[in-house]
Order: C-alpha cells, then sequence, then structure tokens
C-alpha cells in the first residue's frame, strides 16, 4: 500500500502529536518508522517460523522470493526452535528452498 503526499503528512503529524502526548516512545516511533519502509510481504515473513516461512516461500513469486531470501536464509541458521521429531522434512524443505534460490 502506497500513501499518497497528504496522507504521508497527516501520519506523520499524528504520529507526532502521539509521541508529544506521551502516548508513543521514541522507541516505539523508531520501530513505527522502520516498519513502514518494509514491504508488507517482507514485514510479515520475518515474524513467521521456519515452517511457516517455508508454506509462503512455495507459493511465492521469483520476484517475491528475491526479498524473502536473506530472510529465508537468516530462519534457517537457527533450528533450535524446531522440534526434534520436524528437524528431518525441515532440514530437507529448507536446503530444496535455498537451493531453487541459487
Amino acid at each position: 500500500m502506497t500513501l499518497a503526499i497528504g496522507e504521508t503528512q497527516e501520519a506523520r503529524a499524528k504520529l507526532q502529536a502521539a509521541i508529544s502526548q506521551g502516548k508513543l516512545s521514541q522507541t516505539d516511533r523508531a520501530y513505527i518508522h522502520k516498519e513502514s519502509r518494509l514491504n508488507p510481504l517482507v514485514a510479515e515473513f520475518e515474524g513467521l517460523r521456519l515452517d511457516e516461512a517455508l508454506k509462503v516461500w512455495d507459493v511465492a513469486t521469483p520476484e517475491e522470493r528475491n526479498g524473502l531470501l536473506p530472510i529465508l536464509r537468516k530462519k534457517g541458521q537457527n533450528l533450535k526452535s524446531i522440534p526434534p521429531e520436524d528437524l528431518p522434512t525441515i532440514r530437507v524443505r529448507l536446503q530444496r528452498a535455498l537451493s531453487e534460490a541459487a
């Protein structure tokens, strides 16, 4: 979703007002600013578990995969959160996804 110039200015004004009123901290502002610059798919993908991310990967277009690949690689570096019984399947799916992207 892209905001028009007027909408962007209005959003900034509301954000600044919320900070001035103590409703948002500077940390909240920084988080909102960072998230607002992300592609919505990428932002959502970052919050997924690896098994969920692999399901999204399976249906993503080649263009979408280009944006998701660095996140998928990062997720694949930490397999500690995967239940041991699911680990072999997840490893195969991850290796397949990464090899398709190469």
